[in-house]
């Protein structure tokens, strides 16, 4: 949230998709889960909920537990909070599933995938006769 401090969510997007692809029952989802979890933004009547990809975050040493800045601020949404929906948290937490991933592991993973990909495409281009500089 927008200057507390709060819960963080993190939601896979499909390969290519943008923030302005993520539909709004699951934004509306994801920002009560921060609200509701954030002890300062519960007691609020209105909130704003930031967000934005995992790659714009920022993190430096001298930043406290928790908090991160953004490399791209023009790359940060914003979703207002009007109240706390019971309905929503209620159907959320019913199938709540806590996993522990190899976050590293996935991370490199996809960074391979993404390697690979732009390596075909290359490629692609190179048989069509294209010069293709690195």
């Amino acid at each position: 949230m927008d200057n507390l401090s709060s819960a963080h969510v993190y939601l896979r997007l499909p390969r290519g998709a943008v923030l302005d692809d993520i539909p709004p029952q699951t934004l509306e989802d994801c920002c009560q889960l921060v609200k509701a979890n954030s002890i300062q933004g519960c007691k609020e009547s209105t909130v704003d909920v930031v967000y934005t990809f995992w790659g714009n975050l920022r993190k430096t040493h001298s930043m406290e537990v928790g908090q991160v800045g953004f490399r791209d601020p023009k790359a940060v949404r914003k979703h207002r909070v009007a109240k706390k929906d019971g309905d929503v948290l209620r159907r959320v937490n019913r199938t709540l599933q806590e996993l522990f991933p190899d976050l590293e592991a996935e991370r490199a993973r996809y960074d391979c995938e993404r390697a690979a990909d732009k390596k075909q495409s290359l490629q692609v281009l190179r048989g069509w006769g294209w010069r293709v500089g690195r």
